[in-house]
């Protein structure tokens, strides 16, 4: 059988270790920091966060087409590729990942697929994952790219930021909704629809809440398809700790598996610090 190489890109928030131990091929989006002027600046993730603490705003940039026509190119002398990009919904990227897919694939013999997961972070994780174990179990490139089509309409990623300054910032809410969020101590549950777009479920008063919406939530929703249950913070690991905590008290639950990482600089330059994000498969989005 022809090698299958898996491929995503820096928003999976899985740790560059764990990618190589399963052999999965990275390309990165770049970050920049707009208020000095640096990209993709050499920062913990850590210290990432404390930038934005400390009013520095930070500004994503999608990987351009030649750039995914280099990367593919060098990809595909190896055996046919399938990548997993981050959603169309909100960036350009995937696009630019197909139209250079599409002249890779023109050169031949070995073939380059790109699903579009319309998602990211945690969901994005969990649909890489469940392709490993499929292709580990033999299934083929064509029948692991139909797996992954159908595999994204079922995976939720909810999340919740601690205020909407970075957001506002970000251009991902106005101005006036996040002064309003503040002073009412409004916190949105904001979730990514079908379209790979972050969309309003609800609104709730105070933090507490929030979290306890976001485990109501996925009690109410989760499928039970794949054991993988992601919970991604902004520097906050006391809250995603809670929410798996609390989903671990109801012992229908016992056997998921609860990964508890760092949101990386792509989602965190739009969400900030604080924001909580919960990932898992659904019965729908």
């Amino acid at each position: 059988m022809k090698k299958i190489i898996l491929s995503v890109e820096n928003t999976t928030d899985i740790s560059d270790e764990e990618l190589d131990k399963w052999s999965v091929r990275r390309i990165n989006i770049n970050v920049l920091n707009v208020t000095t002027g640096e990209e993709n600046p050499n920062l913990t993730i850590t210290e990432f966060y404390d930038k934005i603490r400390h009013g520095n705003v930070f500004k994503t940039s999608l990987i351009n087409e030649q750039e995914f026509f280099n990367y593919f190119s060098e990809l595909a002398k190896e055996g046919d590729v399938l990548h997993l990009a981050f959603t169309g919904g909100l960036s350009g990227t995937a696009k630019c990942a197909k139209d250079a897919a599409e002249r890779v694939n023109e050169q031949g013999p070995n073939k380059v697929y790109v699903v579009d997961t319309l998602t990211g972070s945690g969901a994005q994780a969990i649909i890489l994952r469940e392709v490993i174990r499929k292709m580990d179990e033999g299934m083929g490139i064509e029948d692991l790219v139909k797996f992954a089509e159908e595999l994204k309409t079922h995976t939720m990623l909810l999340f919740t930021p601690e205020d909407l300054k970075t957001l506002a910032k970000s251009g991902r809410c106005s101005k006036i909704l996040a002064v309003l969020g503040t002073i009412l101590q409004i916190k949105p549950i904001i979730y990514c629809n079908n379209e790979g777009k972050f969309a309003m479920k609800q609104k709730v008063i105070s933090r507490k809440k929030a979290l306890m919406r976001l485990v109501e939530l996925f009690k109410e929703n989760y499928n039970f398809t794949s054991p993988y249950v992601y919970i991604l913070h902004g520097d906050k690991l006391a809250d995603a700790e809670y929410i798996r905590d609390e989903i671990k008290k109801d012992s229908r639950f016992k056997d998921c598996e609860f990964c508890i990482n760092y949101l990386g600089t792509v989602v965190g330059a739009h969400g900030g610090p604080g924001n909580l994000c919960l990932c898992f498969t659904a019965k729908t989005r």
